[in-house]
């Protein structure tokens, strides 16, 4: 059985392992390889040691679990917006509905607080992500930074505006 439920403390292990194991399978041949080697369980299991699991969503199956999207405050122009800050979920899982069903979750969740755009940062490189995002009704803006992941790479910003 599939469901979609609020993170805990005790998630951390399974949440650093989807973050590791989704990293790899997502950035290979995107990102500076050597880089690529750092993003560990153990580093993604510190992570969230350190930061918590306030604002996680997880989607479990089987007491397994599969994929979680985090999201957080950003602003844009002054003015306050929801953030989708990461979304991962087990390549196995993927082409299931179960990322939009995260992506939904997180939405709800920021609609919930008030906010009524919502932001999200892409690896400009990664038209996987760039496409999906664009399918659950996120549009690119022409904003661009650098990140460095072992070598620059290209973010692009997207958002989201909820219908009142």
């Amino acid at each position: 059985m599939r469901m979609i439920r609020k993170a805990i403390p005790q998630d951390a292990w399974g949440l650093a392992n989807v973050h590791s194991l989704s990293w790899q399978a997502a950035y290979a041949g995107l990102i500076d390889p050597e880089f690529l080697k750092t993003r560990t369980p153990e580093h993604s299991y510190n992570v969230f040691s350190q930061n918590g699991c306030d604002s996680i969503w997880l989607a479990e199956q089987d007491g397994q679990i599969i994929g979680f999207v985090r999201i957080s405050e950003a602003e844009e122009a002054g003015e306050k917006c929801g953030e989708i800050a990461a979304l991962y979920l087990l390549p196995q899982f993927q082409h299931q509905g179960i990322g939009r069903q995260l992506i939904e979750a997180g939405i709800e969740q920021l609609r919930q607080r008030g906010y009524r755009r919502i932001l999200c940062w892409v690896l400009k490189s990664n038209q996987n992500a760039r496409q999906f995002y664009q399918r659950c009704g996120f549009v690119e803006d022409p904003v661009e930074q650098t990140l460095v992941m072992g070598t620059p790479q290209t973010i692009l910003r997207c958002h989201f505006d909820i219908k009142s």
